[in-house]
């Protein structure tokens, strides 16, 4: 019960202390290796090409396939370490690799089929390319579909495709298609030209079907460049991780900046609390009042209405500091023809005398302050402090003539 906190807190082990601060200066260092992590993505990758020899590999042959970049000019534009995807099976293009060329084998197809080659390589982005697959001249007539546009097919944006046989020929009112597409003008028949114009899905890989009676259909894979809406194209900025990451390290900052500065304040008022000192309760002056008051006989207390003339002069002698000395008693003597009616006249006289002392006294100090207030009063009235109501006021009166006879 007696001990001091404060000893109890500087007792604990200077580790506890700054855990606080340490955990502070973790948690910012994690914020900024977090905002250094979406500045990475910012940085642009390279593009790099595909190159198919033969253009148009035929049916069950082998074709080579090369990856460059068109950026290196000094040294071979022909990289490495590029992973090849095709026919659903990834291969690896490496320096042991003839010319860095990838042999690869076409499928038997039994008409012109597309197929899409697909790269990767770190540090660079992502790549493909349609190749068409063509069958061996045994093969019946064949169509062909061939995009007229070079250009990135964009989502709900025509494109114009041409319909040829394998001898590039037009070929009139074929059936052209997008597969598992059902909307209005995705398909339709060719003119006599062989061109026919369609309108791109909001997909990004779509597959075209060309059917003619007495051919072979022909496939061609597309990639399309699909639309985003307003809350997909916010989130896909590359600025939008920096502004949260900084929007975080900035409410971090803000955060610890508060925490410590309560933390200050804190220990402000420990400190201000440990060298306070503790303020002692003032004791009245008149404090030695009330033992001379309490101490007093029952005979000598006065009727309940003095009692309260009593306590409001108490309360003016409190505010003027005059302290109340000891109230002497007095015996007077009254000579009588006998000895008993002495002895008894004076024992009454005594009691009577310490009955009513409160008033009598005139060392007292009621009679000191009564004769500062009443300068311009009568003698007569000299003791009226302590008149109440006008029954106690006659029996005072009739108390002081009867002492006064005898």
């Amino acid at each position: 019960m007696g001990k001091d906190c404060s000893k109890d807190v500087d007792s604990f082990p200077p580790f506890r202390k700054g855990s606080s601060q340490q955990y502070d200066k973790f948690f910012l260092l994690c914020l900024i290796l977090l905002l250094g992590f979406f500045l990475i993505p910012l940085t642009t990758a390279s593009t790099m090409m595909i190159e198919v020899l033969p253009p148009q590999p035929t049916s069950g042959q082998n074709f080579t396939v090369s990856v460059y970049d068109p950026t290196i000019m000094g040294d071979t534009p022909y990289l490495t370490d590029v992973t090849i995807i095709f026919q659903n099976e990834s291969y690896l293009i490496t320096d042991e690799l003839p010319n860095r060329e990838l042999i690869l084998s076409a499928p038997t197809v039994q008409y012109p089929t597309s197929c899409i080659i697909k790269a990767k390589k770190n540090s660079y982005n992502d790549t493909n390319t349609s190749i068409r697959i063509v069958p061996t001249s045994s093969s019946p007539a064949h169509l062909v579909i061939t995009l007229i546009d070079d250009k990135t097919i964009v989502s709900d944006e025509f494109f114009t495709l041409k319909i040829t046989d394998e001898y590039n020929t037009p070929i009139q009112n074929a059936m052209v298609s997008i597969q598992n597409v059902q909307k209005e003008n995705s398909d339709g028949l060719t003119n006599e030209t062989g061109f026919i114009q369609l309108q791109a899905p909001n997909q990004q890989e779509i597959t075209i079907l060309a059917q003619k009676e007495s051919y072979q259909d022909d496939t061609l894979s597309l990639w399309i460049e699909t639309k985003q809406d307003t809350t997909t194209a916010l989130l896909s900025n590359p600025m939008v991780p920096v502004f949260i990451a900084f929007s975080i390290l900035i409410a971090a900052i803000i955060f610890v900046s508060i925490k410590n500065k309560k933390s200050i304040n804190n220990k402000k008022i420990k400190k201000l609390n440990k060298t306070k000192p503790s303020k002692s309760i003032p004791q009245s002056k008149n404090k030695d009042i009330i033992p001379q008051i309490t101490n007093k006989d029952h005979a000598s207390e006065p009727p309940p209405s003095s009692q309260k003339t009593l306590s409001t002069q108490f309360s003016k002698i409190e505010e003027i500091n005059i302290t109340k000395p000891q109230p002497k008693r007095k015996t007077i003597q009254i000579q009588s023809k006998n000895k008993k009616e002495n002895k008894l006249s004076q024992q009454n006289s005594f009691q009577k005398q310490s009955k009513h002392h409160w008033f009598n006294s005139s060392n007292s100090l009621e009679s000191q302050v009564d004769e500062i207030l009443s300068k311009n009063e009568s003698k007569i009235k000299k003791n009226d402090w302590f008149e109440g109501t006008d029954s106690q006021r006659d029996v005072i009166d009739i108390t002081i003539k009867q002492k006064q006879k005898k």
